[in-house]
């Protein structure tokens, strides 16, 4: 193997270990919902309080079944408990914030189907 090989090889060695641990500290310690004990808050940004309200429910990090070693919690799991909430609280609408490289298609297909149910039950 000559100097190019190696080189190509130790490139990718590189980026596949920045990519996890890059992945890992970035969606770590970040999941808003009923996890680690953060408590999800309602805020009046305008209008009066009892009104119609728009949730904002954050999705961070990468998304795959069951979450992964590094702490990061199944992201349909967060995103399930963070609807039930909505409905809860009969939101009049739901913007996700994405913030996420991808992750696994059976969890995308999972939380999209999420989300058309809840915009079926929930009127939205």
């Amino acid at each position: 193997m000559g100097v190019a090989g190696t080189a190509v090889i130790v490139l990718l060695v590189v980026a596949v270990t920045l990519l996890v641990f890059g992945a890992a500290a970035g969606g770590a310690g970040q999941v808003i919902g009923y996890y680690r004990g953060v408590q999800v808050q309602e805020v009046t940004v305008s209008g009066t309080p009892g009104s119609p309200q728009v949730v904002l429910i954050p999705v961070r990090g990468i998304l795959v079944p069951g979450g992964t070693p590094f702490g990061i919690h199944d992201p349909a799991r967060v995103l399930s408990s963070m609807l039930d909430r909505a409905r809860e609280q009969r939101a009049a609408a739901v913007i996700l914030a994405l913030n996420t490289p991808g992750g696994g298609i059976t969890t995308c297909d999972v939380m999209l189907k999420m989300l058309k149910d809840f915009r079926r039950e929930a009127g939205v």
